[in-house]
């Protein structure tokens, strides 16, 4: 496991879309066939299973090299049927939007003031449009859509919780 937030600059809209699809389901295992349709979809070359070990392996060698900690490669786990990410899912900043984003809706009826709380924690991370430069398969296309629409939910959330403070 990463034990600090590192930035990591992955090269390559490959890498990128591989780490998406991890990161979008840490700890599970991602089959190498939903891979392959992420990064080629129904046209993947002939050499596409290869192409995808070679991709995971550079992917592995950027977060050590990055982190200048060896042991990071070890993050991404080869698995029976594919790969994971062998992270804690409130590592990924994705899932920690969405689950505080889910708490200020539980709250809002409760607490405003922590409902505001979490939504301007959760804001405070946004920074643009999700998965704006990964692949365009099908994992990032769903990911992307339900993350912006988590992030129009917790607007309304937002000025709901303000409303109802009499803040208008």
């Amino acid at each position: 496991m990463i034990e600090e937030n590192i930035p990591i600059q992955l090269p390559g809209e490959k890498l990128r879309t591989i780490m998406a699809a991890l990161a979008l389901a840490p700890g599970t295992p991602v089959p190498a066939l939903d891979l392959l349709d992420e990064l080629w979809g129904d046209q993947p070359p002939k050499t596409a299973d290869n192409s995808l070990q070679s991709h995971v392996a550079r992917l592995r060698r950027v977060l050590t090299e990055q982190t200048g900690k060896p042991k990071t490669r070890h993050v991404i786990r080869t698995t029976r049927s594919g790969y994971l990410l062998d992270v804690d899912p409130a590592d990924v900043d994705a899932l920690r939007f969405s689950n505080a984003v889910e708490a200020a809706g539980r709250r809002l009826n409760a607490d405003c003031e922590l409902a505001i709380k979490l939504l301007t924690d959760a804001f405070s991370e946004w920074r643009g449009p999700a998965l704006i430069d990964t692949g365009d398969g099908l994992i990032c296309r769903i990911a992307y859509t339900r993350l912006e629409e988590t992030r129009l939910m917790g607007r309304e959330l937002f000025v709901e919780a303000h409303l109802r403070l009499g803040r208008y």
